[in-house]
């Protein structure tokens, strides 16, 4: 069995064409082409439906692809074992990461890695949570870092890298900001019922700030009346600084003093930072080195108690 028609399969089940997994796998469409019609005709079976949307598995597609990723899984764990029992390392690293945190982590640690194994190149694509699971779950990448404000919903490996609040920026000429300011420094809980007729700068709908975000304005009875949403937490807290309005970001952004002052949130949720890991795969020593990095930075950086 040819490994590379495995990595041709499962792409193109992962891309969901064969233009775009060609363009993944750097062939040319019609060569990627030739190689499933080929397999089709060695095994008698067509393994995709063709339409006109999206290329889906058959019963026979989803079998192959299912063991092709639990031969892929083998090699990977092989060739981590064996780089480890000789020290030598080489390759790519293909790395998920956020649209802040992780490029902040990953710039700085990034040096000290590549000093350490000069060989190994650190390929970063960025996007969000349900992104990166996907990626991940499909082989796509080997590390994701993903911030997450609930406990991990997939039975992926995940290694908790740092934890922080979220709080709300309310701008310093509001008429509750007094409150913050009396507050000497600390964090109290503003009641979101009060904000009701405020208008809002949040990250966007359907993240996973949102998701926990969301329910404290029901709980508070009302829709929060949002004037921009952004994947940024930098942009969202620099908008409400500049627009006069209020925004929820991570303790982490929470740094602009002149123009807002931060409130902790009723529950206090919290932001958790991940390293996440395939289930099943085993990381080299170069990916556990890498991910105490990312740590070791994570918890100088963005690790804050409760207020």
């Amino acid at each position: 069995m040819d490994l590379k028609q495995l990595e041709y399969i499962i792409a193109i089940s992962d891309y969901g064409n064969i233009t775009a997994a060609a363009e993944h796998l750097y062939v040319t469409p019609s060569a990627l082409n030739q190689q499933l019609i080929k397999l089709e005709g060695e095994l008698g079976l067509s393994l995709f439906v063709r339409n006109y949307r999206r290329m889906e598995p058959t019963a026979a597609g989803r079998l192959y692809l299912e063991n092709a990723r639990r031969i892929l899984e083998i090699k990977q764990n092989t060739y981590s074992e064996l780089q480890d029992m000789v020290g030598r390392y080489d390759g790519e690293c293909r790395l998920g990461i956020p649209f802040e945190h992780g490029m902040d982590a990953i710039l700085e640690c990034y040096k000290p890695f590549q000093k350490k194994y000069p060989n190994i190149q650190l390929i970063c694509r960025e996007g969000m949570v349900n992104w990166q699971i996907e990626q991940i779950q499909s082989g796509a990448l080997d590390v994701g870092f993903v911030l997450l404000t609930d406990k991990p919903q997939t039975d992926d490996q995940y290694f908790q890298l740092s934890e922080e609040n979220l709080l709300l920026g309310m701008p310093i000429n509001h008429p509750l900001a007094h409150l913050a300011l009396d507050s000497k420094g600390k964090y109290p809980i503003i009641d979101l019922a009060l904000l009701k007729d405020d208008s809002f700068c949040l990250m966007q709908r359907h993240s996973t700030q949102r998701q926990r975000i969301d329910p404290l304005f029901h709980a508070a009875g009302y829709t929060p009346y949002v004037i921009m949403e952004s994947s940024q937490n930098r942009a969202v807290r620099n908008m409400a600084a500049r627009q006069n309005c209020c925004c929820i970001v991570p303790q982490t952004y929470a740094t602009d003093r002149n123009n807002l002052v931060w409130f902790s949130l009723p529950t206090y949720p919290r932001f958790t930072f991940y390293a996440m890991l395939k289930k099943g795969l085993r990381p080299s020593k170069a990916i556990t080195d890498l991910i105490a990095l990312v740590r070791s930075y994570s918890q100088t950086h963005f690790d804050f108690p409760l207020p």
